[in-house]
């Protein structure tokens, strides 16, 4: 899902060059803001943990509640250490199986060190997908619509997860309002 292709200038985004703008920033602003735009995200981190207790080890260990998150749900937290200090903000997505855990641009290995010395008895593998996916972020009243979906228009630390299937590739659509926006963040193989 490159979508280099008609960009007109290119940033260096902690390692990756992204497009920065299409046509023009005042026509990109607008249609973000009225219908629908899309930035590439895949500066982000994205990591996959597995085993039973994943969701349990990040409640003990972050701020938020994500021990309840059912499959398809997530949240905002903050994971910090002993002491309080923040680690990372985190996205927690439950896909049922794994967990999905999106981080600040660069953290992935922090956080993996830091979960993983607190993993003890726990069941709990994590690793870094990062480069393995391609994240996109959909923004704009009409993102929903795009991709055939209802927006919940929920709290800003909610995350809703749901998979679609757009130009014959499979994609996680992880919902996460930005402001009084709907965005989506699109993650998927990057073939």
């Amino acid at each position: 899902m490159a979508l280099q292709t008609g960009a007109v200038i290119f940033v260096d985004r902690h390692g990756f060059q992204l497009p920065a703008v299409y046509a023009d920033f005042s026509s990109e602003y607008e249609a973000a803001t009225t219908t629908a735009g899309v930035h590439d995200a895949s500066y982000m981190g994205r990591l996959k943990a597995t085993g039973e207790d994943g969701l349990d080890l990040l409640n003990r260990m972050s701020t938020n509640n994500v021990m309840d998150l059912g499959a398809g749900e997530g949240a905002v937290t903050v994971l910090t250490t002993d002491r309080g200090r923040i680690i990372d903000v985190l996205g927690v997505v439950n896909q049922g199986d794994h967990v999905i855990l999106l981080t600040s641009p660069g953290r992935q290995q922090t956080v993996i060190e830091w979960l993983d010395k607190y993993t003890i008895m726990e069941d709990l593998t994590i690793e870094d997908v990062t480069a393995e996916t391609t994240m996109l972020a959909l923004v704009g009243p009409d993102s929903g619509t795009i991709l055939g979906l209802t927006t919940s228009h929920g709290p800003q630390d909610s995350l809703t997860a749901h998979s679609v299937r757009l130009g014959g590739v499979d994609v996680l659509a992880v919902e996460q309002p930005l402001g009084t926006l709907s965005r989506y963040w699109l993650i998927t193989s990057p073939d």
